[in-house]
């Protein structure tokens, strides 16, 4: 399903599984704030 969303030109930004928490956490928010 992803992987289509791609094709159709949907970025997604694969995190990795194992992030710790607050890494994910800035992760993220980096990315909502670069795409706003």
């Amino acid at each position: 399903w992803f992987r289509g969303m791609e094709r159709r030109g949907i970025p997604i930004h694969w995190l990795p599984y194992d992030l710790p928490t607050e890494e994910f956490v800035a992760a993220v928010t980096t990315l909502l704030h670069k795409h706003q």
